[in-house]
């Protein structure tokens, strides 16, 4: 069987688009059509029922994608093993996007080496897409992502937590940054995030697609940006960047994706190296970087994304002076914020609502019982959790959606939309939020938990 019809198989199964796919493989449309049209006919089934809202799989496309993905593997792996340079035995490939790698892949691929002499280790670098997509043809076993996406035969776990602090490269910048703020593409979810915390920053001149990129260029311009606070540390101790007072810091940890089908003791090496490059760069690399002066700690939509929050809040409370406090925001439930509500009606509606995860996840810490027990449990003293209603307002509603429409985690598909899908669902978003749109303005109520918790003298 043709290679080339099964990888396009899975392209297409993954984004549940021939226009999505077709950019991805860097073919036309009607090829993808024809390649996908080949393998129907040589299986005699249809995989896919298209519609104008996407491709969707059948029940036979369904059982087919699981032996589609073991003939990648199979492939890859076979091209590997005959790869294998004279004098090794071994061989595995690692991927990572790009600003991870000089942090922790260096130090795995020497750790793996000086572990098994014989292991050769080939890497692979790029955008989270590209790196998820060789995860899942095969091309690599293991990577590390700040972005990962849940795919059947890969395994997600934590590997080093950071987050996103604003930063300037003058001193004495506040959060009114006008024309200095340089965007940068952190994901769709530091893009909602930042939205609705700082929506005045939402409209930069200036942006960038590679974050890895971005650190160099602010520091040799009067420029701001959102950077991750283990890569700026150096920037920040040796006075080339500066902390922008009372600006929000939003989680940013990194992952590492497995496949499951990885050899035992291959799978046994790489993790106990990497746990360990990754416990030295922890010690190296503190997320905050001094103890904080002022009486506060602020973060707004951020909590709930860190796996470890027990972990995130007793380093905070770490480098907060005595008697000083900390004041974190979190939404609510879905069912409060209709912000949220409107986008998961929608995009289940268009996508399905397995790419609703994402937008189900910013209300995903909504319990103030359990918010207020976590913060107890890391050492905070005086815990006092509050519900607070802000009410929102967007003069023209519809632009409001258009905006909110590329700042989603499922952008790339409205993207592959066309302009009549396109505006069905910006009319469906709308029609989400019932009330709260009178045809021309949207007035609605963002719904979150505040906590002061403060660290005893």
């Amino acid at each position: 069987m043709d290679i080339t019809l099964i990888k396009t198989f899975v392209e297409v199964a993954n984004t549940g688009s021939f226009v999505a796919a077709c950019d991805r493989l860097f073919v036309t449309q009607s090829a993808v059509s024809l390649r996908i049209q080949r393998l129907e006919d040589s299986l005699g089934h249809p995989l896919f029922v298209r519609s104008k809202a996407g491709a969707v799989l059948t029940p036979e496309g369904k059982q087919f994608e699981r032996y589609a993905l073991s003939l990648l593997k199979i492939w890859e792996e076979a091209k590997q093993q005959i790869a294998v340079p004279e004098g090794y035995s071994r061989a595995i490939s690692l991927g990572a996007q790009y600003s991870l790698w000089p942090r922790l892949g260096f130090r795995w691929m020497d750790a793996l080496q000086a572990e098994m002499p014989e292991l050769s280790v080939h890497c692979e670098l790029g955008m989270s897409d590209r790196i998820m997509r060789f995860l899942v043809e095969g091309v690599i076993q293991a990577a590390l992502l700040y972005t990962p996406q849940l795919r059947p035969g890969l395994i997600a776990e934590p590997a080093l937590d950071d987050e996103l602090i604003l930063v300037a490269s003058y001193p004495n910048a506040t959060l009114d940054l006008k024309d200095a703020f340089v965007s940068v593409d952190w994901g769709p979810e530091f893009t909602h995030a930042l939205a609705i915390a700082l929506p005045h920053l939402t409209d930069s001149g200036r942006s960038m697609a590679l974050g890895s990129l971005a650190m160099e260029y602010i520091v040799n311009r009067r420029a701001a940006a959102y950077l991750p606070a283990r890569s700026a540390r150096r920037y920040l101790d040796a006075g080339k960047l500066h902390l922008v007072a009372d600006a929000p810091r939003f989680p940013y940890p990194s992952w590492v994706i497995w496949r499951d089908d990885m050899d035992a003791k291959l799978s046994d090496v790489a993790r106990r190296t990497l746990a360990g490059v990754v416990q030295d760069a922890a010690k190296e690399q503190e997320i905050l970087v001094s103890p904080i002066e002022a009486m506060g700690d602020f973060t707004q939509q951020g909590l709930q994304f860190f796996p470890d929050k027990l972990g995130a809040l007793s380093e905070c409370l770490r480098v907060i002076k005595p008697g000083g406090q900390a004041v974190f925001c979190t939404a609510r439930g879905l069912e409060e914020n209709p912000l949220m509500q409107a986008q998961v009606a929608a995009f289940g509606r268009h996508f399905g609502e397995e790419t609703t995860g994402a937008i189900r996840a910013v209300c995903g810490f909504p319990d103030p019982d359990e918010m207020r027990s976590v913060f107890e449990g890391a050492g905070f003293g005086q815990v006092a959790v509050e519900k607070v209603i802000l009410d929102l307002e967007a003069e023209d509603g519809s632009a409001f959606v258009n905006g909110l429409m590329m700042a989603t985690p499922v952008a790339d598909r409205i993207a592959a939309m066309n302009q009549t899908e396109r505006t069905a669902l910006h009319n469906d978003i709308l029609k989400g939020f019932g009330n709260c749109y009178d045809g021309f303005a949207l007035r609605f109520p963002h719904s979150a938990n505040v906590v002061v918790a403060s660290r005893s003298v």
